[in-house]
Order: C-alpha cells, then sequence, then structure tokens
C-alpha cells in the first residue's frame, strides 16, 4: 500500500456511520489493500516454494470489526466544523435544529 490514495469523501463517511449500506461497503474497498496485507500469511509446503497467502477468517473478523466500529463511531459537531469546514456547518446546524425541535417538544 504504498501508492497513495484519495481520502474517502467526508459525505462517504457520515453516510457510513449512519448505517447505509453502500457506504460501508464503499469504506470497506477502501481499507481492502490495507487488511489483504494485514492478513497475509506464510504457507510452506514440502517440495514447493513459500507462498503467501490471505487469511479469509482474520479478513472476516478484521471486517466486521471495522463495520462494528463504523456503526458506533461519532463526529462531535465542533471536530467536524475544524476538520470538513462548510460541510460540517451543515450538519452542526442540523445537530442544533434537533436540540432545539427535542427541547421544544420534549
Amino acid at each position: 500500500m504504498s501508492e497513495k490514495r484519495d481520502l474517502l469523501p467526508y459525505e462517504t463517511i457520515v453516510e457510513a456511520i449512519g448505517g447505509d449500506v453502500e457506504a460501508i461497503n464503499q469504506v470497506l474497498g477502501y481499507f481492502e489493500p490495507f487488511i489483504d496485507n494485514l492478513c497475509l500469511r506464510k504457507v510452506e509446503e514440502p517440495g514447493q516454494k513459500v507462498r503467501y497467502q490471505i487469511d479469509a477468517f482474520m479478513k472476516l473478523r478484521i471486517q466486521s470489526k471495522l463495520v462494528e466500529k463504523i456503526l458506533t463511531f461519532r463526529i462531535r459537531p465542533e471536530e467536524a466544523v475544524e476538520l470538513y469546514g462548510r460541510y460540517a456547518m451543515r450538519i452542526q446546524e442540523r445537530f442544533l435544529l434537533c436540540d432545539m425541535l427535542s427541547q421544544t417538544l420534549g
């Protein structure tokens, strides 16, 4: 994974946190080369060359843990404003609106 890759769009991350299956799959796809590299296992068979293969069980465990963490991850509006500018401002405005509505109705 030495090649430089573009970052995931902020909207994709927010959608994944919200449980959007397509967005979660995009996040998994983004991290797949890194996960594959972590799951490489050395296989030595008598009379053959040493080869490396991906441990499918370990890959599945890492992917499931990543999905679990995605779904429980929370972005604090004040941090998002610093990191993502105008998109975060919209999110912060929505949080404030939700807070105002819940206080009014609650």
